[in-house]
């Protein structure tokens, strides 16, 4: 008897479990479909009827079209371009794939010497830190070794010599977000420090860097003046080819510091400086020279670091739109696709040939010169982000995916977003800005269909984005409600 009960138990919860199913799997009607397409316009023309959007909602789970406007036109698509860049670098490298950064030797430990030079090998890890190589030379330490008699060399070979990438404007390359990206990024390649305003009027205010960066030279014309006088005096700052920074402009007196980041210029004098402090800190003599020299193959292993697994470089990335290591594993494609040091354009090639593999979608439409959505020569349409969100939808990599991009209400780019208790938690999104650009574009929850992808992108406004950005909100909390 109890052997029934539990077999019309389990039918029953069966039955239930597939009702919930067909609740959430409901497609749209064609009167629905007509609602949603007059409730979005309405959005858009309560922002701005003459708008340049692109919009384009989809069930990711069979594909179906819930609604299109302009989803076939061209937009910069700023940021959102790094839905595509983690999406290729999921499929491609994988979620487990870690950048390794590796000390070589080339001779012979004979404690306390090392006879011959070292090498150490960069792979273009975005997270790399002035700690973890640090720790590298106090692995070299530990084997007794206190003097290197030959050359320490810097392999810097797996990307290729253009460290900036096409379209990157000139003026915005002293800015930590445009990074140069070469196979050796430490700290980011970028370079902060504090200005404090000094007590007495007329005198230099303070510049104060952290203990790593000493040894960058900072020219700091910065004066305390009245408060009143503040506003015709502004901070300026400037970065010659060899890192030197040179500061100007004015500081009103008070307990408040101005923060500031500069990006490396010269990542070779960068590196070499790095490495001398590295080894004084590891009481490592070298009795040789730093240069530039692809590692030989016949090297052997000291010691290695490793970054973080993609499944959560992608977070940073996605979250907080990390431009570095966006255009990392950009390049890091294309050398892998290649097999050798790729150029921007490679990668480019290799990103767009993976994502038509992935995608089974025409990319004569989408131009990634970029991982970052830096350049203004990027170019999406509505239609290829949402194919390409469609296909993470039905990958094995999409819970990673999913749960990188940022939530609103709680994290990233979407956590002063979309926050109200009817939507927190309900988007997963990545959102891109630039002058003139607001795009978004990811999935929503829906009360009654499940999950929908969704791109929303605005180009070519004037004046403030706010309105965009209020228009994007108010579609997407729209499309929750269906």
């Amino acid at each position: 008897m109890l052997m029934k009960k539990t077999r019309v138990i389990c039918v029953l919860l069966l039955g239930f479990t597939f009702s919930i199913a067909n609740a959430t799997n409901k497609t749209f009607t064609s009167n629905q479909k007509k609602a949603i397409a007059s409730k979005i316009k309405f959005y858009i023309n309560k922002a701005n009827p003459s708008i340049n959007v692109g919009i384009e909602v989809r069930n990711p789970k069979d594909g179906a079209i819930i609604f299109q406007r302009n989803s076939k036109r061209i937009y910069t698509p700023a940021s959102t371009l790094k839905v595509l860049t983690g999406i290729t670098a999921l499929d491609f490298l994988g979620a487990k794939y870690r950048f390794t950064t590796k000390l070589l030797n080339n001779g012979k430990i004979k404690s306390p010497n090392l006879e011959g030079s070292v090498t150490i090998q960069f792979s273009g890890d975005p997270t790399l830190t002035i700690k973890n190589i640090n720790a590298l030379f106090a692995s070299l330490h530990k084997k007794g070794v206190t003097t290197i008699t030959g050359n320490l060399y810097v392999d810097n070979t797996a990307f290729g010599d253009i460290n900036s990438g096409p379209g990157w404007m000139w003026d915005e390359l002293r800015f930590c977000y445009a990074a140069p990206i070469n196979a050796v990024i430490v700290n980011h390649n970028c370079m902060p420090f504090q200005i404090y305003p000094n007590k007495k009027i007329g005198s230099p205010a303070r510049v104060s860097m952290g203990s790593s960066y000493h040894f960058f030279d900072i020219d700091n014309k910065v004066k305390t003046v009245k408060s009143s006088q503040q506003s015709s005096c502004p901070l300026e700052m400037k970065i010659d080819d060899r890192n030197k920074i040179t500061m100007s402009g004015c500081l009103a007196p008070g307990k408040y510091h101005t923060s500031l980041e500069a990006a490396v210029t010269n990542v070779d004098n960068y590196i070499i400086d790095l490495l001398k402090e590295s080894l004084v800190k590891n009481n490592i003599k070298l009795k040789g020279h730093i240069a530039m020299r692809k590692a030989s193959k016949k090297a052997q292993l000291i010691a290695s670091h490793q970054s973080k697994p993609l499944s959560e470089l992608l977070k940073p990335m996605l979250k907080d739109s990390d431009n570095v290591i966006a255009n990392s594993l950009y390049k890091k494609i294309g050398q892998r696709y290649y097999h050798h040091p790729a150029t921007w354009s490679e990668s480019q090639k290799a990103e767009l040939a993976l994502l038509k593999k992935y995608t089974q979608m025409p990319v004569s439409n989408v131009t990634a010169v970029d991982g970052a959505g830096l350049s203004r020569y990027n170019q999406l349409t509505p239609n290829a982000v949402i194919k390409t969100l469609v296909a993470m939808y039905r990958s094995k990599n999409y819970t990673t995916f999913y749960n990188a991009l940022p939530i609103s209400g709680i994290d990233g780019t979407l956590r002063n977003r979309m926050g109200s208790k009817s939507m927190i938690r309900k988007v997963h999104a990545k959102t891109g800005s630039m002058t003139a650009v607001k795009t978004i574009a990811g999935y929503v929850k829906t009360a009654h269909h499940g999950t929908l992808a969704f791109a929303i992108l605005v180009n070519g406004y004037s004046g403030s984005s706010y309105p965009y950005r209020q228009l994007q909100d108010n579609i997407i909390t729209y499309l929750s409600t269906l």
